[in-house]
């Protein structure tokens, strides 16, 4: 009897530590999460302006220097986690600002901003490293747009945008 009440204390005894070792602090806990794009908790915004470069040059008219070129009539935002779109938005081209509400906070975003005509993307402009604070509005200044060339015949040669 000795021996099987000394078996079931080193079972018991055993049990107990493995309950306690199975209670340590991993790495899996928020602290250990380095992905600061995509955060769970809370939203910011971003804002912008934009001036329209169909010449190659940043150059505007003091009046015009946010009205979009004749034709363009959307703005699309999109915001982007790395190759994930988290949000998007489209704008009057007339207002040439606009505010993008409820984006996770984090950062290292990517914001392309698009102008269509008709639907057919025709002035770009992007910017990186974009980072989004809690009930804040990041404001991204003044983006260039600019002009994209149209590949002829479709699906030929593309020429990138010059920022």
């Amino acid at each position: 009897m000795k021996i099987s009440s000394l078996i079931k204390r080193f079972i018991l005894i055993n049990a107990f530590v493995a309950a306690i070792a199975g209670c340590g602090s991993g790495s899996s806990g928020l602290a250990g999460n380095t992905n600061t794009a995509t955060p769970t908790g809370g939203t910011g915004s971003i804002a912008a302006k934009l001036v329209w470069n169909g010449s190659g040059s940043a150059k505007s008219t003091g009046k015009t220097l946010y009205a979009a070129p004749s034709g363009v009539n959307i703005i699309k935002v999109l915001v982007y986690d790395g190759f994930t779109l988290i949000k998007f938005q489209d704008f009057d081209a007339g207002l040439g600002t606009g505010t993008i509400n409820a984006i996770p906070i984090g950062a290292g975003y990517k914001v392309k901003i698009w102008g269509l005509v008709s639907g057919t993307l025709v002035y770009e402009g992007i910017v990186e490293n974009v980072t989004v604070e809690m009930n804040k509005t990041t404001n991204l200044g003044t983006i260039v747009m600019a002009s994209i060339t149209k590949a002829s015949p479709d699906f030929g040669n593309y020429t990138a945008p010059q920022y």
